[in-house]
């Protein structure tokens, strides 16, 4: 099968020298209920116009859209092997009906989001990259039906891995246009960035493994051109294997790519908006009696994650603990609302050193740093 995705080569930095030094922005992340609806879309563009510097947005799928794309998956596998065991004909023709259904489905799904938050000039060109994307989407669902019911040799194997992946990607593929289109016709400059080019991973598919290093490198190298004053929206949960293909980090993968570029640019904070005000003790929709924490530690969190209690994927504060970088668990539905910060055990250190930078010019215990005290 075509790889489906053309090799990207991020320019690292010579031999001891470091990428240009860059201010830390903060990320905001957005999960798929947040960017599901036109009132959950539109509160999302006030949240980051509200700003007072350009962040880095970090956005999920539409609610819905990833299951939707799995379920096309399953469908398309399980009946292009039902063909290759001998099915009937109609099968085939049946299912080609239901994949035009399903993609007509999203196709609709997300122009009607688009009709209500852009103007006919950004609509027509979100309307030619949803033709894009999505006829990609129909070509690679063809190919998987062609291929589908044919023996699991190794290679054939991983191709089916690499399709998944591809076909799984198209959701963020989707919503980061949409979102950066409608910020820039509320006067805010942005750009969509697929994020295939920043976050590099290995080989595995479905829960790819990421090249920290490289990964570092590349997210680096791109902010550090990015224009002065724009707004860059980001695709989570996708990234790139070293042999030029689409891998996925798994399920909530966009928080683990979201705190991924925060730990990259040292970002000062990592706000994560979704549809709950913050941690609770218990699910709030089911537990009236549910508190909220008003802090917690992240090396807690992330302890408490890796146990499945908070829902998050398994590595999301892997890189925030490492970097160093504070948390807000907010709610889209109540911005104004105190939700959870998550601080790190070491920020004390860390804002130790921030101010020694920024009142000496160099970092905390540098020679330089000796000489000014």
């Amino acid at each position: 099968m075509s790889t489906d995705f053309a090799h990207f080569r991020t320019p690292a930095s010579p031999p001891g020298h470091s990428p240009p030094a860059v201010s830390s922005p903060k990320v905001l992340k957005f999960g798929g209920t947040s960017v599901g609806s036109a009132p959950a879309l539109k509160q999302l563009l006030a949240i980051v116009a509200s700003e007072p510097e350009p962040p880095v947005v970090v956005v999920s799928a539409l609610s819905g859209v990833t299951n939707a794309l799995e379920g096309l998956i399953d469908s398309v596998l399980g009946d292009a092997q039902h063909d290759s065991q001998g099915g009937t004909p109609s099968v085939g023709i049946l299912l080609e009906q239901a994949v035009a259904q399903g993609v007509d489905a999203l196709c609709s799904r997300h122009l009607d989001l688009a009709r209500a938050v852009l103007p006919a000039d950004a609509l027509r060109e979100y309307h030619q990259i949803l033709r894009i994307v999505l006829g990609r989407l129909e070509l690679r669902l063809a190919e998987m039906m062609a291929f589908g019911g044919t023996e699991r040799t190794s290679a054939g194997a991983e191709d089916h891995a690499a399709d998944r992946d591809a076909v799984l990607s198209v959701g963020e593929r989707l919503s980061a246009p949409l979102i950066s289109l409608a910020l820039g016709t509320r006067g805010v400059p942005s750009t969509w960035v697929d994020s295939r080019h920043l976050i590099l991973t290995d080989n595995s598919h479905g829960a790819a493994v990421v090249d920290l290093a490289a990964t570092g490198v590349a997210v680096r190298a791109w902010y550090a051109l990015l224009a002065p004053g724009v707004v860059p929206v980001v695709t989570g949960y996708i990234g790139r294997s070293v042999t030029g293909r689409t891998t996925t980090l798994g399920r909530g993968g966009s928080d683990y790519s979201a705190a991924l570029v925060a730990e990259a640019l040292s970002a000062r904070k990592l706000d994560r908006w979704t549809d709950v005000d913050g941690i609770h003790t218990a699910n709030p929709r089911l537990d009236p009696s549910a508190r909220r924490f008003s802090f917690l530690l992240a090396e807690d969190a992330s302890t408490w994650n890796a146990a499945k209690a908070l829902g998050m994927h398994e590595q999301a504060f892997d890189p925030v603990v490492r970097g160093c970088i504070p948390v807000h668990v907010r709610s889209t539905l109540h911005p104004h609302g105190d939700g959870t910060l998550i601080l790190p055990r070491a920020l004390p250190d860390r804002i130790g050193r921030d101010a020694h930078l920024l009142k000496h010019g160099t970092p905390a215990g540098s020679p330089a740093a000796a000489s000014t005290l």
